[in-house]
């Protein structure tokens, strides 16, 4: 059973991985943390940058160097740079866990450890922080644009975090039962 419950943390850290690549894909606009359209312009707010493309005025501008002052470049530099930060460390927390529980699926590592679950916690926590933090700027942008939605990077980091969440409490179920 122990072996079965590995493999099914290993997929779901799996799936967490890939969507965590789709977050640190966010931080220059590439995927948006959260998007717009504008007219015929689709917007993506990214950690470290805003990109306009589809219309005449495609542009990509990095929050530090907006033209005017608005409150929108000052909240998405802090809320980016902070949810990059933690999208970026709950990544090799991440890393760090699935190597763990190969060892533990290959029989290297003690199956009941609960290193594996914090390891596992931290990186939940992490994600968690990561999109909190970005509604700093999602807002300061929708009081600025209604059309403002959160985007797919927003929605796969969630997504993540709630799988290294049921990831961590398997591993704190096979760690109870084997104590």
């Amino acid at each position: 059973m122990t072996a079965v419950s590995h493999v099914v943390v290993m997929c779901l850290l799996g799936l967490a991985f890939i969507f965590s690549c789709v977050g640190l894909a966010g931080a220059e606009g590439a995927v948006g943390w959260s998007v717009a359209e504008v007219g015929d312009c689709d917007v993506r707010y990214g950690n470290l940058r805003v990109k306009v493309s589809g219309c005449s005025a495609a542009s990509s501008q990095r929050y530090t160097s907006c033209d005017d002052t608005s409150d929108v470049c000052d909240k998405c530099v802090e809320s980016g740079e902070a949810a990059l930060t933690f999208v970026a460390f709950a990544f090799l927390c991440l890393l760090g866990a699935m190597f763990l529980v190969f060892l533990q699926l290959i029989g290297k590592f003690d199956a009941s450890s609960w290193i594996v679950v914090a390891v596992l916690a931290l990186s939940t926590f992490c994600f968690v922080l990561a999109w909190a933090s970005w509604f700093g700027c999602h807002n300061e942008a929708k009081d600025a644009n209604d059309d403002v939605e959160l985007g797919p990077a927003w929605i796969l980091t969630f997504i993540a975090s709630l799988l290294t969440a049921t990831a961590t409490v398997i591993e704190a179920a096979i760690s109870v039962k084997g104590s």
